[in-house]
């Protein structure tokens, strides 16, 4: 594919994988090989919603392809692209896009046409806000200041309160989320991964800590066959699951220093009844 020029869009679902660059879509072979499936069309990513479904994005247009036969073809009128697609996510039958701060779009294809829907109306002053998927919730998070739920099946926000105990029960604001084909939520943090092991809703979590980067809140990438990897913006990470990670400890309050204001004297090693004649005078 070198000859094709740089590629900026790859996307895989099954045995299917498709990439494009700002000429051209390919399609990858049994043999190895790519053979071209749409040109003249400006890709920034891809996203396939299932091995037969694909939503091509650019910041100029949107389009999308479906497979029939064997075949990828464009399958609906494009329409005006919503600015450039930083971050994409496929979710059932449609594809989520963090655009800026405090705004995202869904695109999804209805009656052979593409529709695109714009959320910018949050209750929160301007922040990025990350997607994720548990099942057929997507949840839209700025860490730190709130999230929203979006249902796929009514395509309306509703109320998660099942999913939003367990997210608030998590030991770090956490962005991006994902739940993988056995149940497991991912969480991406500030400077990691947490996972959470499926558990009925009114149990507690027990997350599990893969902090390994110093990198904001990587990509989570989910894999058939349990397969979980997380991206930055320098780096790509694999997770060892065959290593039995810690748990995530809980915060705890350590005394390493106390100082009388009156003296300036400190008190680091003194006794309780030494502290508590200075504390209380």
């Amino acid at each position: 594919m070198e000859s094709w020029g740089e590629i900026w869009a790859v996307a895989a679902h099954g045995d299917q994988l498709l990439a494009g660059n700002s000429n051209e879509i390919f399609a990858g072979q049994d043999d190895g090989t790519f053979v071209s499936v749409l040109s003249r069309v400006d890709v920034a990513r891809l996203v396939m919603v299932s091995p037969d479904l694909c939503f091509a994005i650019g910041a100029n247009e949107i389009t999308a392809l479906r497979r029939t036969d064997g075949q990828w073809s464009e399958i609906a009128p494009r329409i005006p692209g919503l600015g450039y697609p930083s971050v994409v996510m496929a979710a059932k039958g449609a594809a989520w896009i963090e655009l800026a701060a405090n705004r995202v779009a869904r695109v999804a294809l209805r009656d052979g046409k593409l529709e695109a829907r714009v959320l910018e109306r949050f209750p929160w002053e301007p922040s990025w806000i990350n997607l994720g998927v548990v099942g057929d919730t997507v949840v839209l998070a700025a860490p730190g200041k709130g999230r929203l739920y979006f249902d796929e099946k009514t395509e309306a926000l509703v109320e998660a309160p099942a999913l939003a105990r367990r997210l608030d029960a998590l030991p770090h604001p956490v962005a991006r989320v994902r739940e993988d084909e056995a149940g497991t939520i991912w969480a991406s943090y500030e400077q990691g991964l947490l996972m959470v092991p499926p558990l009925a809703d009114d149990a507690p979590p027990e997350p599990v800590t893969f902090n390994v980067t110093n990198e904001r809140y990587p990509l989570i990438h989910l894999l058939r066959g349990g397969d979980v990897w997380m991206s930055t913006g320098q780096s790509l990470y694999r997770v060892d699951r065959r290593r039995r990670p810690s748990v995530e400890p809980a915060f705890r309050p350590m005394l390493v220093s106390v100082v009388d204001g009156r003296t300036n004297r400190e008190l680091r090693g003194a006794s309780l009844q030494e502290l508590t004649v200075h504390l209380l005078g």
